[in-house]
């Protein structure tokens, strides 16, 4: 008797306690939420697409620092790929610099503006079709 009290207590129970909870509609708010991140510095981010020669460059601008993520179809920037290895020749007021890897940070920008020449060459420092330019600004 005992036995069958243990088991049919604790079942009643948790038939009897779920029985009336049903879950509501799906509640949409009324207002949606606004998140911002608080920053000193003005940020401003573009997207530029060529479709016809397949490459994306992303690049966002954060006080004098510029963060730019390139994406091209046929090359690689890692050595442990299997496609064809290259590397981002990056040409900001005359200066060049080269960068082996597909999202780098251009630093110490004067305010103003500037144009950021971006081409694609292969391990041979041989140039490609890949070539993108985009203006920034850099705020004080």
């Amino acid at each position: 008797m005992k036995k069958i009290r243990l088991i049919c207590i604790p079942a009643f129970l948790l038939f009897a306690g779920c029985g009336n909870d049903i879950p509501d509609p799906e509640v949409k708010p009324k207002k949606e939420a606004n998140y911002l991140i608080p920053t000193n510095a003005a940020v401003q981010a573009s997207l530029s697409y060529t479709g016809k020669d397949n490459m994306d460059v992303h690049h966002i601008v954060k006080g004098n620092k510029v963060f730019v993520e390139c994406r091209v179809k046929d090359y690689s920037f890692r050595e442990d790929s299997n496609g064809k290895l290259g590397k981002v020749i990056v040409e900001v007021d005359g200066a060049k610099k080269e960068y082996s890897s597909a999202a780098f940070v251009i630093e110490g920008l004067k305010p103003g503006k500037h144009t950021i020449n971006l081409s694609i060459v292969d391990v041979a420092n041989e140039t490609t079709k890949y070539k993108k330019a985009f203006p920034i600004m850099i705020k004080e």
